[in-house]
């Protein structure tokens, strides 16, 4: 029998150090050269391709998603940060959003980012003067989703609990954004168990 288990930001963090240090030298290699292929220029990750797209370019009557306030949810804190990071050098003046864990959350200004309290991000979404915000599941507790009126699940946890958690803060959205017709993406790989575990379930 499968025991599923939710962790925080901090107890994932440690999860991922104390495999790194069990890795062979052999397998390090691999992390290694898998790295290296994804930090080449040219390299192209699909998912922050279909976030920018959508940020940018697709329109919910007549609003770009940013526009229209968005918050794009990840599982993984490093996802977070580095799709906020990436977002924040192509959107020129746009701060964005990094909601997570105590003391991981912040502001990013361009290639800029600066330790920031969670409150004060809830506070800035609040008075509008925030519209992009990137955040873990497990954080976004407590986070009012009112001014936000998209969301985008960048990738769908296998825990069912955590699973939960994610399509009640989109049923959340959906019922407290009534300014704009709320709209929700969840990014999945075509023809993958978790695709179509998600689509049984919607």
């Amino acid at each position: 029998m499968l025991r599923w288990e939710t962790f925080d930001d901090e107890e994932q963090t440690r999860l991922i150090h104390e495999t790194l240090r069990a890795l062979t030298p052999e397998e390090a290699g691999h992390l290694r050269r898998i790295v290296e292929e994804l930090a080449r220029p040219e390299a192209h990750d699909p998912k922050l391709a279909a976030v920018r797209h959508f940020l940018t370019e697709q329109r919910t009557e007549g609003k770009t998603w940013l526009e229209c306030g968005c918050i794009v949810f990840s599982q993984y804190y490093d996802t977070v940060y580095w799709i906020g990071a990436e977002i924040a050098k192509t959107l020129a003046g746009e701060p964005v959003g990094v909601y997570a864990g105590a003391g991981k959350s912040g502001l990013f200004r361009g290639e800029d980012f600066s330790s920031v309290e969670r409150e004060d991000i809830r506070n800035a979404v609040k008075k509008r003067e925030i519209r992009l915000v990137v955040a873990t599941d497990a954080a976004c507790e407590g986070l009012n989703l009112q001014t936000l009126g998209t969301l985008i699940n960048v990738d769908l946890p296998w825990n069912p609990h955590a699973w939960s958690s994610v399509l009640a803060a989109s049923s959340d959205l959906v019922r407290h954004g009534t300014q704009w017709t709320c709209s929700i993406l969840s990014i999945t790989i075509p023809r993958t168990k978790r695709s179509t575990r998600f689509s049984r379930a919607g």
